[in-house]
């Protein structure tokens, strides 16, 4: 080994140009080939590239348009009525329910006495008002459909309504270690 590193040193400039000159063709057809390879790593790759890139575009569009779909399932009004439904028809039988369960005298009676009190207030607020409609299920009640629309980018937005507030004054309360105290 000592004879290796000893003949590395005494190595020269002119007999690396001298090893160029014998080999030049080998040594350039090595970087021809080693330029090719890479040539056609990189164009692979760079197919491989575009190919996920087309697949990523497909499944974003795929993605976007099943987003659209569930949003629109889930915003249908029809729907929409249906778990409304579903949710009254729960209560009424939680009511039912209760109304059939046994219990406690007790019990029974505080039920009844809030029934009655909300029925009693009830005709004492319509002969307080009597030209208010009440939505207690009498069909005097009429209701309406709202629409809702996309606003278009020239309207402008409606005011927004601020709540009235009463102006109150502020006293200044030193802190401790703040300069208003230290002087």
């Amino acid at each position: 080994m000592a004879e290796d590193k000893a003949g590395k040193e005494d190595f020269t400039d002119s007999e690396l140009e001298d090893f160029i000159r014998e080999n030049r063709e080998i040594l350039e057809r090595l970087l021809r080939q080693e330029k090719d390879r890479a040539g056609r790593i990189y164009n692979k790759e760079t197919q491989k590239a575009e190919e996920l890139k087309g697949k990523a575009e497909e499944f974003k569009g795929k993605a976007e348009e099943k987003t659209a779909e569930f949003i629109a399932a889930v915003t249908d009004p029809e729907i929409h009525k249906h778990f409304m439904r579903a949710g009254f028809e729960i209560l009424m039988g939680a009511g039912a329910m209760l109304k059939a369960m046994p219990m406690p005298d007790k019990v029974r009676s505080t039920l009844d006495l809030a029934k009655e009190t909300r029925e009693r207030t009830y005709e004492e607020a319509r002969a307080k008002n009597p030209d208010k409609k009440d939505s207690s299920g009498d069909g005097d009640a009429a209701s309406r459909k709202i629409d809702i629309t996309d606003r278009s980018e020239e309207e402008e937005p409606a005011p927004e309504k601020r709540a009235a507030s009463k102006r109150t004054t502020s006293k200044k309360i030193p802190v401790k270690g703040s300069e208003s105290e230290q002087s």
